[in-house]
């Protein structure tokens, strides 16, 4: 009974310690596939191996000689960098830990065929933690005999893409978490994936297509290096097999810890760029943002030389429109960071749309390098040249069982406007019967209320976002108005080709619900738009159109939604706009008739411009809708806005000797000034002006973790710290204690 006990306490616990260590985010490891520096290349003798003292020889567990379980780089000259998770806790006396050389003080070269006293080895006076995976640790002596390496803290964007050289002393595989681990290796055939602030990633096991070597398990604390200015810096050290974290979070520190070594030649880079307030912005509208500065090189003097300069890239057509140009500071201190706050307007004529901003620096010396001049920020700016035309926009179901099992489903498209009035657009759909309906209903009030229909009334609750989301249909009921397709985000309504009525709703976030109305019933519509495409293909058996595209009409300087066909025919239709005040700007028809809750209204426009003025139409039954300031207008069947003379009139109209705004290229008999004898009208000037109308291991690994180092036998029981060996050899003591460390790390993290 004892042995089979045994077994299934042994078994669950070897199956738990597997859990614990898939689940947990894996500590990086050693490399694979890669080669010993050459003897006499000193440049990496400052990469050692990584222990407890006792484990590597010099303690009283001499048969543990070799057991090296990560890696620390030598940046001065009694101190290294290494991953936390090797050293979790700070506070062990002088003397715990330990680092190997594989360099000797008389220029020979260690080795496990030749001993442990073949090596040099110092021992660890004190660790500091840092954020991150990072740790300091100072020695208890100075090794002078090695060359520390340059630390490159700042400056370091802009080398994805870049070759590098991973170094460590783990498992040399050729699988993950296998093979011996012998020496020192590196790995120096594949290219950095991605650079951050602070953390690089890089390719590894998983990746795909595989890399020719990569990081395995023990290589934790090794070193990532890159080539600059004919030497070897460090930019990273190993955390997961795919990527580790910088030392630029170490200058956020109080105080500072600066292990950056200042580059040989000038330079200025940009290092992290701030957007202040809202991603959705007006055109015209101030706005501001904070760039940060580093001087990686030598102290800068003299005169102020170069500029930064703050650009938007219109997404999709490439076209960049400079928005601020500034002088740099003068006299910048080597490896000084500096936060520049500007302040400038978007262009009035902007175009409305997404944009990504950047940075850039201009006008450098021929020194200084360009792969760190340039910044960009994450997000998208979404620029419009009026608000939102919606508060909300929603889709849902009310649902009703009937005699007999028939449901009754009216599918609900909602939309709270500007200026606070609900609109509902709402489709019946009778499941397993022939009756359908298609209704919209221009106002309701905000919060619960009852919409009637043929059906009867449904009861539904605006505010809340309480309706059912009906089957086929992503996302919540309401989403908000973040996303990238804001410009475009709003109510679209036309007749196609075939005679079908369609009215949806595009949400920020790409989500396009509603209904195409025919005769034989009604046809939900849901498309989701995906990754900043502007295109979308319908559902397989969507018979009312095949694909739906998203546009920029440069002309009328709006939104349009283009529905395709077969044989390609394509239907366009506008966004319905804000609502707007009567004679206010406007760019289509859509926002005048949002206003004034009637298909009479119009957008009143001179010929060739974008933008017209919303005025109330067919005012020859009623003269006195045209209200204030404006008139029944009988020649145009329309009312018109009223001026006073020397007035410009809005939107490139002009004010004519009858005090009205006309556009007098389109209508010239409207604008002749009656004859005063001598000085008789020789033409009419029209005003010019514009108006508004235009795996394991992730790729970005820096966050902390710090999973405790596993390491092979040789475990001493009565010391359960990090670091103690799970092996083959290792007893059931082990394996609990990893699970109990396991869960208070996760614990931790959360």
């Amino acid at each position: 009974r004892s042995s089979v006990m045994g077994d299934t306490l042994r078994a669950l616990v070897a199956w738990a310690a597997t859990v614990w260590i898939l689940g947990s985010s894996a500590p990086a490891a050693a490399i694979v596939n890669g080669q010993p520096p050459a003897a006499e290349d000193r440049r990496f003798d400052a990469v050692g191996a990584w222990s407890r003292a006792r484990w590597l020889g010099l303690g009283e567990q001499p048969q543990h000689e070799h057991n090296w379980f990560g890696g620390a780089v030598l940046v001065r000259a009694n101190l290294v960098v290494t991953a936390k998770h090797l050293c979790e806790n700070p506070e062990v006396p002088s003397g715990t830990y330990a680092v190997r050389f594989r360099r000797r003080i008389d220029g020979g070269l260690g080795s496990r065929e030749q001993g442990v006293f073949s090596y040099h080895h110092v021992l660890v006076d004190r660790i500091e933690h840092g954020p991150g995976d990072l740790a300091l640790a100072y020695l208890a002596e100075p090794v002078t005999h090695i060359e520390p390496v340059p630390v490159m803290q700042m400056g370091f964007l802009g080398l994805d893409g870049a070759p590098y050289t991973s170094a460590g002393w783990g498992r040399e595989g050729p699988e993950m978490e296998a093979g011996p681990r012998n020496q020192l290796l590196l790995c120096a055939q594949n290219r950095l994936r991605r650079v951050a602030l602070r953390s690089v990633s890089y390719p590894g096991f998983n990746s795909r297509p595989e890399p020719p070597c990569k990081v395995n398990e023990w290589d934790s604390g090794g070193a990532v290096f890159v080539e600059e200015q004919d030497r070897l810096w460090l930019l990273a050290t190993h955390h997961t097999f795919n990527g580790g974290p910088t030392f630029y979070p170490w200058l956020q520190q109080q105080p500072p810890q600066l292990l950056h070594t200042p580059f040989t030649q000038p330079d200025l880079a940009l290092e992290a760029l701030e957007w202040e307030g809202r991603r959705d912005v007006l055109r015209g509208e101030r706005q501001r943002v904070d760039l940060l500065l580093s001087n990686p090189g030598p102290q800068r003097r003299g005169a102020e030389r170069g500029e930064v300069v703050i650009e938007l890239t219109s997404v999709g057509q490439d076209v960049v429109t400079e928005v601020h140009r500034a002088s740099l500071p003068r006299n910048l201190r080597a490896r000084q960071l500096r936060t520049e706050s500007l302040s400038f307007a978007l262009p009035e004529d902007l175009s409305v749309g997404l944009y990504r901003l950047s940075a850039r620096l201009d006008g450098m010396g021929e020194a200084d390098l360009t792969r760190n001049n340039r910044l960009e920020l994450d997000d998208v700016i979404t620029v419009r040249s009026r608000p939102q035309p919606f508060r909300r926009l929603g889709v849902g179901a009310a649902v009703r069982v009937q005699g007999g099992g028939q449901v009754q489903i009216v599918n609900v498209l909602a939309i709270e406007r500007s200026h606070g009035r609900q609109g509902v657009y709402a489709f019946g759909d009778w499941m397993g019967g022939a009756e359908h309906f298609a209704q919209l209903v221009r106002d309701l009030p905000t919060g619960q209320t009852e919409l009637e229909t043929p059906w009867g009334l449904f009861a539904i609750d605006l505010s809340q976002a309480s309706l059912t989301p009906p089957q086929g249909f992503e996302g919540q009921l309401f989403v908000g108005d973040e996303g990238d397709y804001s410009p475009f985000s709003g109510l679209y309504e036309t007749m196609l080709p075939g005679g079908d009525h369609v009215i949806v709703g595009l949400t920020a976030t790409g989500l396009l619900s509603g209904a195409v109305m025919r005769e034989g019933g009604v046809e939900l519509v849901s498309v989701r738009f995906q990754d900043g495409a502007l295109r979308a293909v319908a559902a397989e058996g969507f018979s009312a159109f095949q694909a739906v595209e998203l546009v920029w009409d440069e002309a009328t300087d709006t939104p349009q939604l283009v529905f395709i066909h077969e044989e390609d025919e394509r239907s366009a239709v506008a966004r319905e706009e804000e609502p707007v005040a009567p004679y206010g700007a406007c760019a289509d028809v859509a926002p005048c008739r949002a206003y004034a809750g009637d298909e009479s209204s119009r957008c009143y426009r001179a010929l060739g411009q974008a933008v017209g003025v919303c005025v109330p139409g067919a005012c020859e039954a009623d003269p006195g809708r045209c209200g204030d300031p404006g008139v029944c207008l009988e020649a145009l069947g329309h009312c018109v806005p009223v001026c006073e003379a020397g007035d410009a009139c809005p939107l490139a109209m002009t004010c004519t000797a009858a005090s009205l705004c006309i556009d007098c290229e389109q209508n010239p008999s409207l604008c002749q000034v009656p004859d005063a004898g001598a000085t008789a009208d020789a033409g009419v000037a029209v005003d010019g002006s514009a108006a508004d109308g235009s795996s394991r291991g992730r790729d970005d690994a820096g966050s902390g973790g710090g999973d405790a180092a596993l390491v092979d036998a040789g475990l001493d029981p009565a010391v359960p710290q990090a670091g103690c060996s799970c092996g083959a050899a290792a007893g059931l003591e082990c394996a609990g204690l990893l699970l109990l460390g396991g869960l208070v790390r996760r614990r931790r993290s959360r």
